[in-house]
């Protein structure tokens, strides 16, 4: 069931997508614009369910057409910027369909336009807009525990988020594990192997055949996270040091703008800068 939230927030509740979308002009929430957004973003998401035998390929494997949908595209290109062969486009989806919302609502006069695709958000502000995003430190909780102040001139266009809890499958440990980019497809593929290479070798972390949870995921072959028992501390703080070392790499080659980890109980960023915009809202989390 879709629904208006309050005038310029309208959710989206539509197969697989789960999608809050607001927009306004200044300080006018915009409708029309909204509705007609929603729309669109049920036609991206049937594009790319007539090419889903591609979109779960191993990218590698992909012989990209200049046919493709735009938003396969799109996905295509972000996973390959990350270099990185066991991922398929599957890891941009949500990210990417995020980005082209909002790209749709901006060039339809938008100051300020807000998509938030099941946790991958994407972001356009205008001069003089700003906005604040909430951020989970776990991703098996509702709450949200942190907020991330944006404006415009931070040039940012994407915060996505990957962990244990999520929608998608992970092969770490982190609760929670968030990137800050240019825009939400890059944000989206590389926050994946973030919290990928939040690991650490550990009796206690259960691995398991991805195809065994779901026959039908694009990570066929692949061990990924299925329970994390009690762990030591130094096993935590391992594979917080070798998501965030992923992540620092992937700020260096300029894919992302920052990263924030959580993984038990612990929390690093990078660069440390970050700490300064990020605000604890629930001391409980």
């Amino acid at each position: 069931m879709s629904l208006w939230l309050q005038p310029g927030l309208y959710f989206l509740d539509y197969g697989p997508m789960q999608m809050a979308i607001s927009a306004s002009c200044g300080k006018r929430p915009l409708r029309r614009e909204i509705l007609e957004a929603a729309e669109y973003a049920k036609d991206l998401l049937a594009e790319l369910a007539a090419c889903l035998n591609v979109a779960k390929l191993p990218i590698e494997e992909i012989k990209h057409s200049p046919a493709s949908p735009a938003v396969l595209a799109m996905m295509i290109d972000a996973v390959k910027r990350c270099a990185d062969p066991s991922l398929t486009p599957m890891a941009a989806v949500a990210g990417s369909i995020a980005d082209r919302v909002a790209d749709f609502l901006f060039e339809r006069g938008a100051t300020k336009a807000i998509v938030n695709n099941g946790g991958d958000i994407a972001l356009r502000l205008a001069e003089g807009e700003s906005a604040k995003v909430g951020i989970k430190s776990d991703l098996n909780s509702r709450a949200v525990s942190h907020i991330i102040e944006v404006d415009c001139a931070a040039r940012l266009g994407g915060i996505a988020t990957s962990g244990l809890g999520g929608r998608s499958f992970t092969k770490g440990i982190a609760s929670a594990a968030v990137a800050l980019g240019m825009n939400c497809r890059l944000a989206d593929a590389a926050v994946t192997l973030v919290a990928n290479h939040t690991f650490s070798p550990d009796p206690e972390i259960k691995l398991i055949r991805a195809e065994a949870l779901d026959p039908d995921t694009d990570l066929q072959g692949h061990l990924v996270t299925a329970a994390v028992g009690r762990l030591k501390p130094e096993t935590w703080r391992q594979a917080l040091a070798n998501g965030l070392a992923k992540a620092r790499e992937f700020v260096e080659q300029g894919t992302i703008c920052g990263a924030v980890i959580f993984a038990g109980g612990l929390m690093a960023a990078v660069p440390e800068g970050l700490f300064d915009r990020i605000l604890q809202v629930n001391n409980n989390n």
